[in-house]
């Protein structure tokens, strides 16, 4: 519950003009001890980075790059259980 109301307070920056993006994939304990995170008896659980968009940034209107839904999304059904 805490993660998706973080997720969703994100998102209300936006109301701000501030970009916001989760980031998933992140390894807990190494984040909780780069922060000594332990000494505040807490752990993370999200990542979000916060900002503003730039206007001079050249990626901001480039075309993304994307790989195709078919190298990334598969049937399970199709596979032996």
């Amino acid at each position: 519950r805490q993660r998706q109301m973080c997720i969703r307070d994100s998102y209300g920056a936006a109301s701000l003009g501030i970009d916001s993006t989760p980031i998933e994939g992140f390894d807990e304990d190494k984040m909780d001890k780069l922060l000594n995170l332990d000494n505040y008896g807490v752990h993370s659980v999200l990542v979000v980075t916060l900002g503003y968009d730039a206007e001079d940034d050249h990626n901001r209107t480039r075309p993304k790059s994307r790989l195709e839904q078919s190298k990334i999304f598969f049937d399970l059904d199709k596979f032996p259980g």
